[in-house]
């Protein structure tokens, strides 16, 4: 279940995710997905997509990268984790309310036991 802000009351987060690499030949068909996660995207790269192509991308090239390979890159979320925001709150500036309205109330209870 996604995180609610304890401020304001808003979901807030992303989806922690795994990027796995599935690599086949040419000929073969795509392995499908075997684990018990959700598939979130998968991005291809065919024959034509070069190691220096692939590294311009800022994807990790196995290091047994064939030129006749098909690689797919795919993102898979567990279907319960989150990640982000300033726990428990969805932002700073919910963060910083909270905590001053926290302030005032201390600094208020506090002139009222000194007069």
């Amino acid at each position: 279940m996604r995180p609610s802000c304890v401020r304001c009351g808003k979901p807030y987060g992303r989806r922690r995710t795994t990027t796995e690499s599935v690599k086949w030949l040419d000929g073969e068909s795509k392995p499908e997905y075997q684990g018990n996660g959700i598939v979130l995207k998968e991005r291809y790269h065919t024959k034509t997509g070069t190691r220096a192509l692939l590294e311009r991308f800022h994807l990790k090239v196995p290091d047994d990268y064939v030129d006749n390979e098909h690689i797919a890159y795919r993102e898979i979320w567990d279907g319960e984790s989150w990640s982000g925001g300033y726990e428990p709150f969805c932002t700073l500036r919910c963060a910083l309310e909270y905590a001053r309205k926290a302030y005032a109330r201390n600094q208020q209870t506090r002139t009222k036991m000194v007069k």
